[in-house]
């Protein structure tokens, strides 16, 4: 087997942990935000606004999830899979960069790609940690909003609609 071949395979290989790991995230994600659910609901047939602030404490879980999985677990794969694509040839492969900027956020593919230039191994290990915050992505500030919007219902509920709060 040539160079290309080895390339190629592992290419393949960094396709599916992505792909593994991103169904893994869906299914915590799924079991975060069915447990967020029966709390609300929860709250709201006992007229009591105390569980939104579980919810909302779920919700910080399931960021702080999202965030540290993708920084530490994902960006090194990420990583590994731009920098075969620098290897084929930009031209040749441009599904990483799509899915990136899609999934995370658009300047994603360049900065990981100056990473990639870095020589420094402690340098680029720190970039990369940085590339994942609750700020960059809509995901995350999906995750974000929801969890601060259940805080703040917290006092409309109990001053303004008199919930009990235990």
């Amino acid at each position: 087997m040539d160079n290309n071949d080895w390339i190629k395979i592992e290419i393949e290989q960094i396709f599916q942990t992505i792909r593994g790991f991103l169904a893994l995230e869906v299914q915590v994600l799924s079991v975060l935000l069915a447990a967020n659910v029966t709390v609300l609901g929860f709250g709201v047939s006992q007229q009591s606004a105390g569980p939104f602030l579980i919810g909302a404490f779920i919700s910080i879980i399931a960021l702080v999830m999202l965030v540290s999985f993708d920084g530490r677990i994902m960006s090194p794969i990420y990583y590994r899979a731009m920098a075969l694509r620098a290897k084929i040839g930009k031209d040749n492969f441009d599904f990483f960069p799509l899915f990136f900027s899609t999934f995370y956020y658009p300047e994603l593919p360049q900065k990981i790609e100056a990473i990639y230039k870095i020589r420094d191994i402690k340098l680029r290990t720190r970039m990369l940690r940085g590339l994942f915050t609750p700020w960059k992505s809509r995901r995350y500030l999906f995750v974000a909003v929801a969890a601060l919007a259940q805080l703040a219902l917290i006092p409309l509920l109990y001053y303004i609609f008199g919930w009990k709060f235990p």
